[in-house]
């Protein structure tokens, strides 16, 4: 439930980035730049701290947090919910795409999505980690501004 909040959040923050992109990459002297440039890097931190959280949640949602090394995914887990393993498959998605390509947060991301495809069996998995791939550069231009 709450990765479904923080991906409505998300979605509001890509809107915000999505209608001041034009306002925000003009000249420094165009009215209203600094009002959305501002606007710009508060919503992409919040886009960050978003990521941050829906990885936070991937130790819960998949049961481990019983077990010794719960917080690394590159064990093979007894995972015992596959049902967590779908629910984790877009928020995960969403927390890479949140980030630069390569970050640490994409190689956590592609990591849990390999043990879900992998170690689970759940295919989509993989064309989740593919549509990351190909979706990198989406929130590069914050940074130039």
């Amino acid at each position: 439930m709450w990765n479904e909040y923080r991906i409505t959040k998300f979605q509001i923050s890509d809107m915000i980035l999505t209608h001041l992109r034009p306002q925000a990459t003009l000249t420094d002297d165009s009215p209203g730049y600094k009002d959305a440039r501002a606007q710009c890097l508060r919503a992409r931190s919040q886009m960050a701290q978003i990521s941050e959280d829906i990885c936070c949640s991937v130790p819960y949602i998949l049961g481990l947090l019983n077990q010794e090394h719960r917080d690394s995914p590159h064990l093979e887990p007894a995972v015992r919910d596959s049902h967590g393993a779908f629910v984790l498959l877009w928020p995960l998605t969403v927390a890479a795409l949140a980030q630069l390509y390569p970050s640490p947060t994409s190689d956590f991301v592609f990591d849990c999505l390999d043990l879900i495809s992998n170690v689970m069996g759940i295919q989509q998995a993989t064309a989740f980690r593919n549509l990351v791939i190909s979706s990198s550069a989406q929130y590069t231009w914050v940074g130039n501004i």
